[in-house]
């Protein structure tokens, strides 16, 4: 039987005990992952409530790594032009040892050009950053104590700790043909954004995730985000769900915050993918 792995985005604006009990319930019920978003400053001028990003996600996930132990935990996704690389390095290696392994480290590129002007980031060269960074990550996590010199960062050598010789897998978030360049050229998983009835439809989900995995011999798996939220949507969220998978999705990454909904939603997920392999 095939079926795709089920991963639950966690509202980030909520209590702590909220989230802490959100990520225990879905690793009972068999979920494979945990998420959270990030905006330093999440912006005001956005109406989705999934954007108010209150907690530090890295921080969070250290401490809900703490209260589980088979789930996936995961940013989808941390704005990473916004932050230092050799910070976010340490910081997510820090967690992967908590998580005996457990990171994924969802990046993006961000899209409001305010919080980068509030955190005095640069805009315009996001892209180029980012891709430097994620070289960072990689050559800090692997050991290397030798220096890099980029043209955006740049170290003389030092030693890097935690050292997470096996890597950690990183998602490249975003629909863009610059999104999924990268995702080709330097992510493990590709996450196309999707929500409320915006961004990337099936048909396109099904080109791009066919060419990435073309491009990369496989290497390259997918991931589709949709965002929902009550109990009354459930029945229409699993047949969305095996849409998604006939469109090649690997994994699917959903947002409810309900502690209700994990259940049913996981049961009948699993029986429309048997039904429908």
């Amino acid at each position: 039987m095939v079926c795709m792995g089920f991963h639950v985005a966690l509202p980030n604006d909520g209590s702590i005990e909220q989230l802490t009990e959100l990520a225990t319930a879905a690793e009972n019920l068999g979920f494979d992952g945990v998420w959270l978003a990030e905006h330093v400053l999440p912006p005001i001028k956005h109406p989705d409530p999934a954007y108010a990003a209150e907690y530090d996600p890295l921080v969070l996930l250290g401490f809900i790594a703490a209260h589980t132990t088979t789930v996936r935990v995961g940013t989808s996704i941390l704005v990473l032009p916004l932050r230092n690389p050799f910070v976010v390095a340490k910081q997510a290696a820090t967690v992967d040892a908590l998580s005996d392994g457990r990171l994924e480290l969802g990046v993006g590129v961000g899209w409001d050009a305010d919080e980068f002007t509030a955190v005095g980031a640069q805009f315009h060269d996001r892209g180029h950053r980012t891709d430097e960074a994620i070289g960072v990550l990689r050559h800090l996590w692997a050991g290397n104590t030798d220096g890099l010199l980029g043209e955006h960062y740049s170290f003389g050598g030092g030693y890097p700790t935690p050292v997470r010789p096996q890597g950690i897998p990183i998602t490249i978030g975003g629909h863009s043909t610059a999104a999924v360049n990268r995702a080709a050229r330097l992510g493990d998983r590709w996450q196309s954004i999707y929500f409320n009835n915006s961004g990337t439809d099936p048909a396109t989900f099904r080109a791009i995730a066919a060419d990435l995995k073309r491009r990369t011999e496989g290497r390259v798996t997918t991931a589709i985000k949709r965002f929902v939220r009550t109990a009354d949507q459930v029945d229409a969220l699993v047949d969305e769900l095996d849409t998604w998978r006939r469109a090649g999705a690997d994994d699917v990454v959903v947002w409810f915050g309900e502690p209700a909904v994990f259940g049913p939603l996981q049961e009948r997920f699993a029986r429309k993918a048997q039904v429908n392999t």
